[in-house]
């Protein structure tokens, strides 16, 4: 009996690790003490192997989701293929240590959690710190700016790089919390109260605000998409001809929106002085001249050169980047190359997964990268846990299109969604599911 009860404390320990790690990956590109970031990550895998020997769960059982997991394993794998020919090396270590969590949550997908887990724990815990990570910021702009100073956008974006994250990791996790709201309220088999409807209601707009608030027109345009998606979903249910026009209305309000915040944010960039400018190196859109003026795309002509060179194969990771840092001021505007070079010795990288992977592993590493993406959809059981993958993977593959996402600061938080969504059963549904 007493030996029982010390197995469940480290099944909650576990699950406290795993709660930790992912509430710490909204927070990057900000001083975290080491111990405070990484303790959660010790915590979840030395009480997984606890539970390993104690469940015997080296004994590993096949199932068709056990496919992702292996390919994320694949995937961190791949780039030792090629480190015997990986250019000089240089970057060979830094990035293959950012990919880490590929392999960490590989393993902890293939081997199971235990069943003390359940998914509105996890979507709960997301909705918690998006709600109290927003009030912090907002808090620290000051709450009389945010509702009357017409620079509270800029306020809110200074407090949002200072504590917390760049626009993309801070937009996708709050999109991230959306889907998850979304899911409970529609999705998950439980009738919801008057009071439980008004609470959903008043974090979905806090939170849509925010998005609003907050820089960034590929976070605020996947929020668009996937709310406007997830409308006509519903309308579709109960009424097709009512989803057809919330679906024109949808399109042209996502559209109108978009462009309103595309341009808004170009004044705010060029309304700064030079020095202004130079004076915070977090965001990419330095030193542009014009709205549809974005270095990403001058980043994608220059990997494209290289691209082409080895286009089967690619460079390996190191060797792709030493490459690249050769290249990747030939397109851009001047302001941002002397941005450029005050980054330098440190590099940057193609802002978009997919050319990255490209000039990396060629099409044959692209073949893997969109399988990992692909087989979720296809191997998610139940109906339930396939409307929450398909927006997770929708919403990770669009981000993918202008940042490193698998081999950058989002693999931890899209392989927690993907557990979420493949491994961890959800706790009114789960004998249902089985039963479909």
């Amino acid at each position: 009996m007493q030996q029982k009860k010390i197995y469940k404390y480290v099944y909650y320990l576990n699950i406290f690790g795993f709660l930790w790690v992912l509430s710490l990956s909204i927070f990057n590109f900000v001083p975290i003490p080491y111990w405070f970031r990484f303790i959660g990550l010790y915590v979840f895998f030395v009480t997984l192997a606890i539970e390993m020997v104690v469940e015997k769960r080296w004994k590993i059982t096949f199932s068709k989701e056990k496919i992702f997991y292996i390919l994320l394993i694949v995937f961190f794998l791949w780039g030792y293929l090629y480190y015997p020919w990986d250019g000089s090396g240089e970057y060979f270590h830094y990035k293959t240590e950012q990919r880490l969590p590929l392999l960490g949550f590989g393993i902890a997908g293939l081997l199971g959690l235990n069943k003390y887990y359940s998914r509105s724990l996890i979507i709960y815990a997301m909705m918690f710190v998006s709600v109290v990570v927003c009030i912090f910021l907002c808090s620290k702009a000051g709450w009389g700016s945010i509702f009357f100073d017409e620079n509270r956008a800029l306020l809110f974006i200074e407090m949002r790089q200072k504590y917390v994250n760049s626009h993309m990791g801070f937009n996708f996790f709050l999109n991230a919390t959306i889907i998850g709201m979304w899911y409970m309220l529609f999705h998950s088999g439980r009738k919801r109260s008057k009071v439980q409807w008004l609470f959903y209601s008043l974090v979905f707009i806090f939170l849509s605000a925010i998005l609003l608030l907050s820089e960034g027109r590929s976070g605020f345009a996947c929020f668009l998409i996937i709310v406007s998606m997830a409308i006509v979903y519903e309308c579709y249910k109960r009424t097709k001809w009512l989803s057809v026009l919330f679906a024109i209305v949808c399109v042209s309000l996502v559209i109108f929106v978009f462009v309103r915040k595309l341009y808004w944010k170009a004044d705010v960039f060029f309304q700064a002085t030079e020095e202004e400018v130079f004076a915070d190196l977090s965001e990419s859109e330095i030193g542009l001249r014009s709205a549809m003026e974005d270095p990403r795309v001058a980043y994608w002509k220059s990997a494209f050169e290289l691209i082409k060179e080895k286009p089967i194969v690619g460079y390996g990771i190191s060797g792709a980047q030493e490459r690249f840092n050769q290249v990747n001021t030939k397109y851009v505007s001047e302001a941002h190359k002397n941005w450029l070079l005050v980054l330098k010795p440190w590099y940057v990288d193609a802002h978009n997964q997919y050319i990255q992977t490209l000039m990396e592993f060629g099409l044959i590493g692209l073949f893997l990268l969109l399988a990992i993406y692909i087989v979720p959809v296809i191997v998610s059981k139940g109906k339930n846990s396939l409307k929450l993958v398909v927006f997770f993977t929708m919403m990770s593959m669009f981000q993918s299109m202008f940042d490193m996402f698998l081999t950058g600061p989002f693999n931890t938080i899209y392989c927690i969604l993907m557990i979420l969504c493949l491994t961890i059963k959800d706790d009114y549904l789960s004998k249902k599911e089985s039963v479909e």
